[in-house]
């Protein structure tokens, strides 16, 4: 079984409270219909509520950011209901997204990946829905998507989609070199 903890923590041992949400509860891919939306709205409530909200929180509660520089705040039940009534994200790759359109970008990769033709096939494929690719539009906007709202816990300037972009296509040449 691999040993470890069964929820994905960082190696104590402590379950992750996000697991669960991202992974056990994730819908199958299927058909863009009004009963699917509303699924995959409710699934991306919950993955980000639970990593972004009630892990900080079980963190905050455990001290374990006792020592750190900025103590992280969870996101607030306001950004993330305001994402999620949201239309998708800004189209332009250099505006730095607040927290509400950085859920609401989170929300269309759930939904290009789980309620599309292309994301159905990119999940099924070779390299599967774990493989990163920066130019891969869905991947690096969910980095985006992901790092903003990250940033917005701990309280740190939050990157553009064209930023992380930039940050992440400098990652493999420098694991390549050392």
């Amino acid at each position: 079984d691999g040993g470890g903890d069964d929820g994905g923590g960082e190696g104590d041992g402590e379950p992750s409270t996000y697991m669960g949400p991202a992974v056990r509860d994730r819908p199958a891919p299927g058909p863009a219909t009004p009963e699917h939306l509303a699924r995959l709205r409710e699934y991306t409530r919950g993955a980000l509520a639970a990593l972004f909200r009630t892990e900080i929180a079980k963190q905050l509660a455990m001290d374990r950011y006792k020592t750190a520089t900025k103590t992280p705040a969870p996101l607030s039940a306001a950004a993330l209901d305001a994402g999620l009534a949201l239309d998708g994200a800004p189209p332009d790759p250099r505006a730095v997204w607040t927290p509400a359109e950085a859920v609401a970008a989170f929300h269309g990769c759930v939904v290009d990946l789980l309620a599309s033709p292309a994301g159905e096939r990119a999940l099924a494929g070779p390299e599967g829905a774990g493989a990163f690719d920066k130019d891969r539009a869905v991947a690096m906007r969910f980095v985006a998507a992901a790092c903003v709202l990250r940033s917005a816990v701990f309280g740190i300037d939050a990157l553009s989609r064209h930023d992380a972009k930039g940050i992440a296509g400098n990652i493999v040449p420098a694991i390549a070199t050392t």
